[in-house]
């Protein structure tokens, strides 16, 4: 039984939020929503692409941690709404709707369940990676901490 797709109010909302941040992401910002975008499109919604793992993952993740290095602190601040969005967008999805159709590829609605979730970690693990890429370089930029000296042994 197909009938009409409507989209779930918390896909709504990531559509709304993508919308009202987009003009305020620096460039960087919007290559790494961008490619997350891309790459859970050609994972879950294009079934004729063959999506090569570990090859075309691990390339996506190189570019996508190459670009956090240039994210501003807002745009990290935006870009965690924007993944946490994602996410209950997923989540709002039963991965085994089969009720509608939704792509031009005649796929069921279920897998906006696999592609939402996808965009949302691809955004949270370079959010990740950018602030341990920071801690590392502010570790590394300390000063020598002489406090064992004080252990009496």
């Amino acid at each position: 039984m197909d009938s009409k797709y409507r989209l779930t109010n918390e896909e709504r909302a990531y559509e709304h939020l993508v919308e009202e941040y987009w003009e305020t992401l620096s460039a960087a910002a919007k290559k790494i929503l961008g490619r997350a975008e891309s790459e859970a499109s050609a994972m879950h919604l294009i079934p004729n692409y063959n999506y090569a793992i570990p090859d075309d993952y691990d390339e996506a993740v190189d570019f996508l941690n190459r670009a956090s290095a240039e994210l501003t602190d807002s745009d990290c601040e935006r870009l965690a709404e924007i993944w946490r969005s994602a996410l209950a967008a997923g989540a709002s999805v039963d991965p085994g709707d089969r009720s509608a159709r939704v792509t031009a590829y005649n796929l069921y609605r279920g897998v906006l369940h696999t592609y939402y979730r996808q965009v949302s970690c691809f955004v949270e693990d370079t959010l990740s990676h950018r602030e341990a890429e920071e801690s590392r370089r502010r570790y590394a930029t300390q000063e020598p901490d002489d406090s064992w000296e004080d252990i009496p042994f």
